[in-house]
């Protein structure tokens, strides 16, 4: 009898199955479905882009994490108009680093994506207007979805 009870509320404690990924996104993030690829290196805030990265990235400061061999990463600008919270979203478990006046940002918040999307590493951070330096590393994926969007 216990076994039953226990498998029983195993099941009950498991999250159901995601009917479809990336489905039921928020009005905000339904570009996520179908992004644009990148083209010269520079992504724009408000904008969703599929990248490719490299087997040998070259970063204008190094990752403070690092990367393991058989990883992929890259750099792209992003130029910040207005002052605010912007997010930061990746498809793979990268490591996400953004770069200004020569110093690695701390994020504001972190985590992953709603539930049942493609979205696996949400990042937030308080930005001035200026240019960044965003670094992808770490990535087990070669192509990757990327976003950065202003929150509000």
């Amino acid at each position: 009898m216990i076994w039953i009870a226990a498998a029983l509320l195993a099941q009950t404690a498991a999250p159901a199955a995601c009917p479809a990924v990336d489905q039921s996104l928020p009005a905000a993030l339904a570009g996520w479905r179908s992004p644009a690829p990148l083209a010269g290196g520079t992504l724009a805030p408000g904008t969703f882009a599929r990248v490719s990265l490299a087997a040998d990235p070259h970063f204008t400061l190094t990752s403070s994490r690092g990367s393991e061999p058989g990883t992929f990463g890259a750099a792209f600008a992003v130029t910040i108009a207005s002052a605010g919270t912007y997010d930061v979203l990746v498809s793979d478990r990268a490591w996400i680093d953004l770069v200004a006046a020569g110093a690695t940002l701390r994020p504001t918040a972190h985590g992953e994506g709603p539930a049942c999307t493609s979205i696996r590493r949400k990042l937030s951070f308080t930005l001035t207007p200026g240019t960044y330096s965003l670094q992808i590393s770490g990535s087990h994926a070669r192509d990757i979805e990327l976003a950065i969007l202003p929150t509000h």
